[in-house]
């Protein structure tokens, strides 16, 4: 079985879930020092951050792994590229959803990079895609049930 569809709801992609809200930019260059990456990420309320060097996402920065890179000897004078996760996966932003969500838990990783053709996108986790196909399957279940309603309406004929 598949999952819910709707004539009037269009396909739910990462790059539909990015344009819905303005971001800050959620990369940093790999030779920024540790501090200010954390400096960083409580102004703006952002649990991780990508390391970009210009051309390609290089690792992903985030609490989790802050917290591995002090229990193996690294300081907030250190790089980022000290710490971060090596090699994140990243895709299109013409993805599906729940494709990335299969694709995360297979792959056991918490963060996603969307990279359009080498210009960087953004940075999801599977917490904001899950939160968003729950929304999404929501709106689709609101809409069959409007369509029901109308269809068995007093004076309504449905062939």
């Amino acid at each position: 079985m598949g999952h819910p569809r709707h004539p009037r709801i269009e396909s739910l992609t990462v790059g539909n879930l990015l344009a819905e809200e303005v971001r800050p930019e959620a990369f940093v260059a790999p030779e920024m020092r540790i501090a200010d990456v954390l400096a960083r990420m409580a102004q703006h309320r952002i649990d991780a951050l990508a390391v970009w060097d210009g051309t390609a996402v290089r690792g992903v920065f985030s609490g989790q792994t802050w917290v591995q890179g002090c229990v193996t000897g690294v300081s907030p004078g250190d790089s980022v590229s000290a710490a971060m996760l090596a090699r994140p996966l990243s895709v299109a932003p013409g993805e599906a959803v729940s494709t990335c969500l299969s694709l995360m838990q297979t792959q056991g990783c918490q963060y996603l990079a969307v990279i359009d053709v080498g210009r960087w996108v953004g940075l999801l986790s599977v917490e904001e895609l899950q939160a968003a196909l729950l929304r999404h399957y929501e709106s689709i279940f609101r809409e069959q049930e409007l369509d029901q309603k109308i269809m068995f309406m007093q004076g309504t004929y449905s062939c």
